[in-house]
């Protein structure tokens, strides 16, 4: 028994490979425990009644650091034509395009920054299909991550050995 996984395997039952977010036996898909300590996996899934799965990729990237330096670069326009016109004085023709250029890298600037918080980061989700039609995921960290690579090479292993 693992110590942050409650695995009770079924007579004749081994573990194929175990992951963080899932555990593959000879016969179950295990996976979804709650807790710190474990408990119960909220999926277990024979693998006689799983028909399919399909692998994708979803979230994004985080762009904080690029609505950063938007608002960066608008603050810094801003602070220039304050400067400019107090001590220099200029035409409002080019007042008018540094106001746009400020207002329109803050705006984007806050727009990318908000999504950055907003969208889910990037991560790899297999996505089986069971026998009466339902389905159920498992979600591994990161685009094309290694372990769902390896997970559903072993899956097709030990389906393909019942």
């Amino acid at each position: 028994m693992n110590e942050r996984k409650n695995i009770r395997l079924l007579p004749g039952e081994r573990i194929i490979l175990e992951v963080d977010q899932a555990v593959l036996t000879s016969q179950r898909v295990l996976a979804g425990w709650k807790g710190p300590r474990g408990g119960e996996p909220s999926i277990q899934a024979p693998l006689d009644d799983i028909l399919e799965y399909e692998k994708l990729n979803g979230g994004r990237e985080s762009r904080a650091q690029l609505g950063l330096q938007l608002i960066a670069a608008g603050l810094a326009l801003l602070i220039v034509n304050l400067l400019l016109g107090s001590t220099v004085g200029i035409p409002e023709l080019v007042d008018a395009m540094f106001f746009i250029a400020e207002a329109a890298a803050i705006i984007y600037g806050l727009y990318v920054l908000t999504l950055s918080f907003v969208n889910p980061r990037p991560r790899t989700v297999i996505l089986f299909t069971d026998v009466e039609a339902k389905n159920f995921a498992i979600t591994f960290p990161g685009w094309d991550n290694p372990q769902a690579q390896e997970f559903t090479v072993r899956y097709d292993r030990a389906k393909q050995d019942l």
